[in-house]
């Protein structure tokens, strides 16, 4: 005689989150059009993979979006602990000297908001009521509302 097999979840309480520190090269601006490179560094902080990073980068007046150089990351997806580093330039304007600043602004999000879904390693999900064990559908695939056919008359 045998049992009839046991299945046990312990759920996982996954906690993304991306750090973001910024640095330049350049010290001190001297003259208008000199270009300021930026090095805008990516963390992954939390305890899951984090996919779809988006990075973005602005200045603050009276320094103008315009003045940037296009944004380049290496990749969009970061493994717990990991890191990447985006770079990014800025050519200065007269603005910029009659301010006696350039403020930058960048941020670090996820583009799409993941649902968070632990897989044991057998890749199955785990059991959902309502569906048989080892059902491969999660959550997120369920459609909102179900069609229902249209009555005929």
């Amino acid at each position: 005689m045998t049992s009839p097999p046991d299945d046990l979840t312990i759920p996982t309480t996954p906690a993304p989150a991306l750090a973001l520190t910024k640095s330049s090269a350049t010290t001190t601006v001297t003259h208008v059009g000199q270009v300021v490179p930026y090095a805008i560094t990516v963390s992954n902080t939390g305890n899951v993979t984090i996919a779809g990073i988006q990075v973005t980068d602005s200045m603050q007046a009276p320094a103008t979006d315009s003045g940037l150089s296009a944004l380049a990351c290496p990749q969009t997806t970061l493994a717990v602990g990991e890191q990447m580093t985006c770079t990014v330039s800025y050519a200065a304007s007269q603005a910029d000297l009659d301010a006696g600043a350039i403020a930058n602004d960048g941020d670090a999000r996820e583009r799409h908001r993941t649902r968070w879904e632990h897989r044991p390693p057998s890749g199955r999900l785990p059991h959902r009521p309502g569906r048989p064990a080892g059902d491969p559908r999660s959550e997120k695939d369920r459609p909102a509302h179900r069609e229902r056919p249209a009555r005929r008359r």
